[in-house]
């Protein structure tokens, strides 16, 4: 008892004691616990590298192409067609109406009732958008006629902000 009396502690307060000691104590066995549920919980090899099959039971994969049979990959259909205004080069013409039916980051696809000539310029924006509202222009890359429609493709000139983009999602 004297090393404690040199340290400067007095065992005839150990009643004041018990609280913090029973902290401490409580403290260390959570850690405690802790530690034991994360090693069972670890993740273990195998969930990540799962057996490697017999030669025999393997099964070879054909070979993956290189390119996509797709020229457009990022193309999403539209859920349901939205409608748009088709104008001139400049948007200087009396807009017709069209719809939306597929759409990309690099252009989009929609049916007419007139058709267009491939090259040409057209600019298009959503149908019932304020004046405030871009046009976006695109070339005009094809057009076919898909029953009494006129279906066209066209690919923004100039990529118009994401927000005109959004514009030709499906509602």
């Amino acid at each position: 008892m004297s090393w404690l009396q040199g340290l400067g502690i007095e065992l005839v307060h150990w009643p004041a004691w018990l609280p913090s000691l029973a902290v401490v104590l409580s403290f260390g066995v959570v850690c405690l616990a802790m530690r034991v549920y994360r090693y069972w919980r670890r993740p273990r090899p195998h969930f990540f590298f799962p057996p490697k099959a017999e030669p025999s039971e393997a099964v070879e994969e054909p070979p993956r192409p290189l390119v996509s049979h797709r020229r457009r990959p990022t193309t999403r259909p539209a859920e349901q067609p939205v409608a748009v205004q088709l104008s001139d080069a400049i948007a200087e013409a009396p807009p017709r109406s069209a719809l939306v039916v597929e759409r990309s980051s690099t252009g989009v696809t929609w049916n007419a009732d007139q058709p267009l000539e491939a090259g040409s310029l057209v600019t298009m924006r959503l149908a019932g958008a304020s004046a405030n509202v871009p046009w976006a222009q695109l070339e005009v890359r094809h057009c076919n006629q898909v029953g009494p429609v006129w279906r066209a493709s066209g690919r923004f000139t100039k990529t118009p902000p994401w927000v005109v983009l959004l514009l030709f999602e499906a509602r």
